[in-house]
């Protein structure tokens, strides 16, 4: 039998390599080295060069600095805090960024990052913090978790009666607990009830703490217009109008000087504007625009601010730790002094809960308490404000050192 010739490599011939000579395949080899490693350099030249530095736009948090020549004096610190600066600062990081979210969202249909979901009529939902396992109900507090929860809040409260103070305890619920609608279809709630719900029954039952769900009033009044920003974490103007005038119906009894202003009293505006602190961790805060609605009193407030609030609203994206006094000075005469612990969603409550106190501090320290911040101030009350989602953290301290 006649044996097949045999094909030698130098007959083979690859139809994709064929039609090009060796010397065109070498060009082309080189060319995409080339770009290659040009791709990988321009973020470092970039830095060196200072080209398109920083976050995307809208980030809700200060870039970490350059460490400086004192700090080669501790290498371990200065190597993660030179890390930490060139992730923050490496060039053209907003645009690289952002084209990475276009990418995700427009072709995968998919959210850039795990921290944001995708809702629907483009609303963005916090994912992080455990946030949606929350309003699934799947981790709901242990008997030992809820008592010490419990425990932090009434020993706070036993503390404060002593020393003849007031004390209000403010839930602030979740997006998704006020626009479950809003959630993609394939989340549902799994349990029976969530931490908020565990936390404000065992409150009512188990101790004398004067505790304020704003579920209610907040789930009735969506009814007549958006309370809530679709692109950020937090309630809006209107939907803290709701929230601060529940807190000063509950302060009525105590302090009858203190009355909620009617909402005749605010202009109700409506701004476009880049969207939130969501939009802003996708790099996308120019395409997820919104209308921000906004209550603008008709008469000039009479609480005077330290810092003032156009300071404050100038560096709400980087300082988060900014600490507020205000004052009524003229008409103050029986109006109570406050001190209030809030965390992020009380910054839309200041300019509205100022106008009902003699005096009072705004403390940002999440569900902390500071025992020697109210000693100082002496206040005649004491509010606190908790956000739902600090509500899956481990049980608080009663107290921020010794009271």
């Amino acid at each position: 039998m006649a044996q097949a010739p045999t094909v030698t490599t130098s007959d083979a011939r690859d139809p994709f390599t064929a039609p090009f000579t060796a010397p065109f395949t070498a060009l082309v080899q080189r060319v995409l080295i080339a770009a290659f490693l040009g791709a990988i350099c321009l973020p470092a030249l970039g830095l060196a060069l200072r080209l398109d530095r920083g976050g995307a736009s809208g980030e809700n948090r200060r870039l970490a600095p350059a460490p400086g020549f004192a700090d080669l004096a501790r290498p371990g610190f200065f190597l993660y805090a030179f890390k930490q600066y060139v992730q923050d600062n490496f060039g053209f990081r907003s645009r690289l960024v952002r084209w990475h979210s276009l990418v995700m969202l427009d072709l995968l249909r998919s959210s850039p990052s795990t921290n944001v979901l995708l809702g629907k009529e483009r609303w963005l939902f916090q994912a992080n913090e455990h946030v949606l396992e929350d309003y699934q109900c799947v981790r709901p507090y242990s008997d030992r978790e809820l008592g010490r929860w419990t425990e932090a809040f009434e020993r706070r409260r036993a503390w404060l009666a002593e020393r003849g103070i007031r004390y209000l305890v403010v839930f602030a619920p979740n997006t998704s607990t006020i626009y479950p609608e809003q959630l993609p279809d394939r989340l549902r709630r799994l349990g029976p009830k969530s931490r908020m719900d565990q936390l404000c029954e065992a409150l009512r039952a188990t101790t004398q703490v004067r505790a304020l769900d704003l579920r209610p009033a907040l789930l009735a009044a969506k009814a007549r217009e958006r309370l809530y920003h679709t692109t950020d974490t937090h309630w809006n103007d209107r939907g803290a109008f709701v929230a601060y005038t529940e807190i000063a119906a509950a302060l009525t009894p105590w302090f009858p000087a203190v009355r909620p202003l009617p909402r005749d009293a605010f202009d109700a505006v409506a701004q476009d504007a880049i969207g939130g602190d969501l939009a802003g961790q996708i790099g996308l805060a120019d395409e997820f625009r919104e209308e921000w609605l906004r209550l603008v009193p008709r008469a000039p407030r009479r609480a005077v601010f330290t810092p003032s609030l156009e300071e404050q609203q100038r560096h709400f994206k980087v300082i988060s730790d900014m600490e507020h006094v205000a004052e009524v000075r003229d008409g103050a005469a029986g109006l109570p002094r406050a001190v209030m612990f809030r965390d992020s969603f009380g910054t839309a409550l200041l300019p509205f809960l100022a106008e009902h106190f003699a005096r009072i501090r705004f403390d940002w320290v999440d569900e902390r308490f500071d025992a020697g911040l109210v000693e100082s101030e002496q206040p005649q009350l004491v509010i606190q404000e908790v956000t739902e989602r600090f509500l899956m953290r481990d049980p608080p301290q009663a107290f921020s050192g010794k009271p």
